[in-house]
């Protein structure tokens, strides 16, 4: 099988050329360097270049106007992460002593851990996942300490606690983050049935009390899940960063890959692991056995199907372009990746019942912001209308 090629956009190729070997960054021009800056943010990578970068020794052939770029976003991400810590001891303090571990998840577990992958990465909310049969009370707890539901609609509330893997988000005014309470790692209406029990038997002590984090294996699982399954798929190109970072930082332990593949077939996440796979040894020189690929065999899916994912993936999963080019390509891949999600969260019957809420409620917002009465947009008296194709524009500038 033959790795999958890089993408046909040049901006975004050169960008994964560089995660994939920070020395070359050493050979852009200032005009790729322009692109590339602009583009990682997009994608919230540009932090984790910049460690990428020094930890490679290129940091003395960087253009000074770059570093400069780069500094800001590592000053960004350091900021980011002790907001992050401070959320995650101050919840840990809350949930301690009740009879449970609560797990890390994600961004906020790799930080937790301290590995080498979590350096520069962005992250806006905390994940943590607890026992089911503990969801109430954990919530009742948060509540008292002043986080709210940011999701107050009946039907928003039903749809997270009978279909979803979480509670509805919450907010706290004293923090600037968002906390996602987790019961499982992916809806429990969708294909895949992970099994909660072997999740929190398997976590292992994330170095940072209370809190447990996901074995390395369900780590990965979970990540490639996240990518796969999740119902926006665009601009996911640092959640691919993540998966690779992951097999790198855990890939010596003993019998990891005879466990993840394994966990993938216990959890029902095979599939999801396969294509996680494919992407990151195509582009990512991602480090695995070679028969990896062989022993995933009962994952891989039908050539016609693998072949279609994967076009559609490698277009939908690049950040956008920072010069807003129409990508029709873009466009057509996005919504087939949303609705083959939108088929594996949810079974047809709920899923045109959902639909079909939502587009009433959307009609109903619309109708809601229809003014009364046509506006009259003509120009004051004594200002003349502009000529036909003379309209003022707006310029945007990257700052």
């Amino acid at each position: 099988m033959r790795p999958l090629a890089l993408p046909q956009r040049k901006d975004a190729r050169l960008l994964i050329e560089v995660l994939a070997d920070a020395r070359r960054a050493g050979s852009l021009d200032l005009s790729q360097w322009d692109k590339t800056v602009r583009l990682a943010r997009n994608a919230e990578l540009l932090a984790v270049l910049d460690d990428r970068i020094r930890t490679v020794d290129a940091g003395a052939r960087i253009p000074p106007c770059v570093a400069a770029h780069l500094l800001g976003s590592r000053t960004i991400a350091t900021h980011r992460r002790q907001i992050g810590l401070h959320l995650v001891d101050s919840i840990g303090r809350l949930l301690g002593g009740h009879g449970f571990s609560p797990v890390l998840l994600k961004g906020a577990g790799y930080i937790a851990q301290g590995l080498p992958m979590s350096r520069g990465r962005l992250f806006d909310d905390i994940d943590i996942l607890v026992p089911r049969p503990e969801l109430d009370a954990v919530e009742k707890l948060l509540m008292a300490q002043g986080w709210k539901t940011e999701k107050p609609d009946p039907y928003d509330q039903r749809y997270y606690r009978d279909w979803s893997h979480e509670l509805p988000p919450m907010r706290h005014p004293d923090f600037a983050m968002q906390l996602d309470v987790h019961h499982t790692i992916v809806p429990v209406t969708s294909r895949g049935n992970p099994d909660p029990a072997r999740l929190f038997r398997n976590a292992i002590p994330s170095g940072r009390s209370p809190w447990l984090v996901l074995s390395p294996e369900d780590q990965v699982l979970h990540a490639s899940a996240h990518l796969f399954l999740d119902s926006d798929c665009t601009n996911r190109l640092r959640e691919l960063i993540d998966i690779d970072g992951l097999v790198r930082a855990h890939q010596t332990r003993t019998n990891f890959w005879g466990a993840i593949v394994d966990g993938a077939e216990a959890h029902g996440l095979g599939r999801y692991f396969w294509y996680a796979m494919r992407f990151v040894t195509s582009w990512l020189n991602t480090p695995v056995p070679d028969d990896l690929f062989a022993r995933m065999r009962p994952f891989e899916p039908p050539y016609a199907v693998r072949r279609l994912i994967e076009r559609a993936t490698s277009t939908s999963i690049l950040p956008f372009d920072p010069d807003g080019h129409p990508d029709t390509a873009r466009t057509l891949s996005h919504r087939m990746m949303t609705i083959r999600a939108a088929l594996l969260r949810m079974p047809l019957p709920l899923l045109a019942y959902h639909a079909m809420h939502k587009a009433i409620r959307q009609k109903a917002v619309r109708e809601s912001k229809q003014p009364n009465a046509p506006r009259d947009h003509s120009p004051p008296p004594g200002r003349p209308s502009p000529p036909p194709g003379n309209e003022p524009r707006v310029a945007l500038h990257d700052t």
